[in-house]
């Protein structure tokens, strides 16, 4: 673990790197006294970054698929254990659709959350403090201005969507539900042919199976009108950023190379935010 948060420490540093080098070679020719040498080192940097970031990204990624793969193993290995070790009573509270529902959705959840979820809430906290301190450099003004309201709208908007994601718990029973009677149909296949009901268990199955992908439908339509809303609040932050940042350009406050750091700073918090 402390590997994978060394590289992902790294790696949310290293991509600010280039923005700064773009800025000073813009303000270099813009000055007029853009070098071969400098050139050359601009150019090298601009190169270097890109393929260490891609290094270090496919041990990243080796190191946290590995991790999830074994940590789900035991996940389920416990759970099985867990299983055997339990009385009657709660294969009579739980049926047998909702303990697979647990060993499936459930776990794979909890997976996420322990490997990729994790990292990828260091990995957007160290990107942010690094982007926010890049910009604060460039000009404070600009960035109370142009990123101050960008955390306040989102974190009201995502408020209101946890709210919404308690329709989760509600899904997950639908889903319980569907395994539960597709296990019974295939269960008591041989019943159900032998008294003729091949039709109503038909019926039942596909009403439970529609049920789920109603639920998935309900869930996906909630997403899809949500996002561009988070959306909408980076674009307004951008747009504060560009307007305010061009007025301090003209009146001398900070260079045309600087203005351009900062805008591709202010386009790295896009991720994190939303994320």
């Amino acid at each position: 673990m402390k590997t994978i948060d060394i590289l992902l420490l790294i790696v949310s540093v290293v991509p600010l790197i280039p923005s700064k080098i773009l800025g000073e070679a813009i303000d270099s020719i813009s000055m007029g006294n853009l070098t071969t040498g400098k050139l050359i080192f601009y150019g090298l940097i601009l190169f270097i970054c890109p393929v260490v970031t891609y290094i270090i990204n496919i041990f990243y990624h080796y190191l946290v698929t590995r991790l999830g793969h074994i940590l789900s193993f035991k996940l389920r290995e416990k759970y099985i254990v867990h299983l055997f070790d339990m009385d009657a009573e709660l294969y009579e509270k739980y049926t047998k659709g909702d303990l697979i529902a647990r060993a499936t959705n459930d776990l794979n959840s909890l997976t996420m959350l322990a490997t990729t979820f994790l990292q990828q809430l260091i990995y957007f906290v160290a990107l942010i403090i690094s982007a926010l301190v890049m910009m604060i450099s460039i000009s404070p003004l600009l960035t109370v201005a142009s990123v101050l309201f960008m955390p306040i709208a989102i974190f009201f908007l995502n408020k209101k969507r946890i709210e919404k994601r308690k329709y989760y718990r509600t899904h997950h029973e639908i889903y319980s539900a569907m395994t539960e009677n597709v296990l019974e149909s295939i269960e008591g296949v041989k019943t159900v042919r032998a008294y003729c009901q091949e039709e109503q268990d038909y019926k039942k199955t596909k009403t439970a199976i529609d049920n789920d992908v109603n639920s998935w439908w309900k869930i996906q339509k909630f997403e899809s009108a949500f996002t561009p809303l988070f959306e909408l609040v980076y674009a307004t932050s951008y747009f504060i950023a560009i307007g305010l940042g061009t007025y301090f350009v003209i009146h001398g406050d900070i260079s045309a190379g600087s203005l351009v750091s900062y805008l591709v700073y202010v386009g790295t918090l896009y991720g994190p935010l939303i994320g």
